[in-house]
């Protein structure tokens, strides 16, 4: 019977390992096993119980013939032949996608190239198209011409300097504004007490005003306020036309309606000596511009404004439509389109 072989490992010294077979052999011995070292050393005997203690792995000797049989080693090449075989596939295919990613990068990069050659093509088309259309009469007839030497900066334009932001809209910003007599180059407006009941300007960026429909209603609102003048319709002081921007220069009034209501919705109703200062400003104004031929279309509480007085203005007449009176040739027309065209 073959001896049975235990493989026996271990960390650390030498020493220690040795202390650990020796405890094991005096185990085996104590249960009527005959030890031997190595698993060279023959401990064969017929009918009796023998282990063999090694530090190596374990395998018997059926294993050990079959692992150097040559049947076994030419199995063992052949798997790796075809592991190399597989591998070299796989280079291959890593190769052929590096060289797919490179030629997809370059058509890429000729690509946006292209398109950036375009857009440039595009913007320079499209900046000579919208000076023509802010130059073309009458399309914008009430727009003043292009004023090439105002001085124009962050903090101001030609005699009025800018101060604190008011609002926003689609093309472009409302500012507190004063002007300023002696000053070329304006300063900004830090003093807000100084502000009340002076002047607002509206920034129109002329880079978005793409169309002519719109060019049309800021030419139709300057029409509107340059032709009337009504103490509760907010009053246009000027006009400065630049390369960029077309800035109107106007009454400023107060808090838009729908803040005058909201402050005073959580504290208390508004009283009915407060609603009818405002009717009775704004009933007016709206019938003075009726009788001179002018259609609001945008009246609502944030084109309404009031200051601390309880004064009120109408403001935005971009949507504003001349329809005409009575009296005129042609009577009033109907409006036949949408509000805001």
């Amino acid at each position: 019977m073959a001896p049975l072989c235990v493989s026996v490992s271990w960390g650390g010294s030498k020493d220690a390992g040795r202390g650990v077979l020796d405890l094991i052999r005096s185990a085996l011995e104590g249960a009527g096993y005959k030890v031997g070292e190595e698993s060279g050393e023959q401990l064969v005997e017929e009918g009796s119980k023998s282990i063999v203690l090694s530090s190596g792995h374990f395998s018997d000797s059926s294993d050990i013939k079959r692992r150097t049989s040559p049947q076994y080693v030419e199995n063992l090449e052949r798997e790796v032949q075809e592991k190399d075989a597989e591998l070299d596939d796989l280079e291959s295919n890593l190769e052929t996608a590096l060289h797919s990613i490179k030629t997809f990068h370059v058509q890429q990069k000729e690509l946006f190239e292209e398109f950036v050659a375009l857009r440039e093509k595009y913007d320079l088309q499209k900046k000579r198209l919208q000076t023509s259309m802010w130059a073309k009469r009458p399309l914008a007839e009430h727009i003043p011409e292009l004023c090439e030497d105002v001085t124009e900066t962050a903090d101001g334009v030609a005699e009025y300097s800018f101060g604190q932001q008011l609002g926003a809209g689609q093309f472009g910003r409302v500012l507190t504004c004063r002007k300023v007599q002696g000053e070329r180059s304006p300063s900004p407006v830090t003093d807000q007490s100084s502000l009340r009941g002076r002047l607002a300007v509206k920034i129109i960026d002329k880079s978005k005003v793409a169309e002519p429909k719109d060019i049309q209603r800021i030419d139709s609102e300057i029409r509107t306020l340059k032709t009337i003048s009504h103490r509760n319709i907010v009053r246009l002081n000027k006009v400065v036309h630049t390369r960029d921007f077309l800035y109107l220069v106007t009454e400023r009034g107060g808090d838009d309606l729908f803040e005058y209501m909201s402050k005073r919705r959580n504290c208390e109703m508004l009283h009915e000596s407060s609603v009818h200062t405002v009717m009775k400003q704004l009933i007016p104004a709206v019938s003075f511009l009726h009788r001179n031929g002018i259609c609001h279309r945008d009246l609502k509480p944030e084109n309404i404004l009031l200051d601390i007085r309880e004064h009120l203005l109408i403001i935005d007449f971009g949507l504003a439509e001349y329809i005409g009176t009575d009296s005129s040739e042609t009577g009033q027309k109907m409006l036949s389109d949408f509000c805001g065209r």
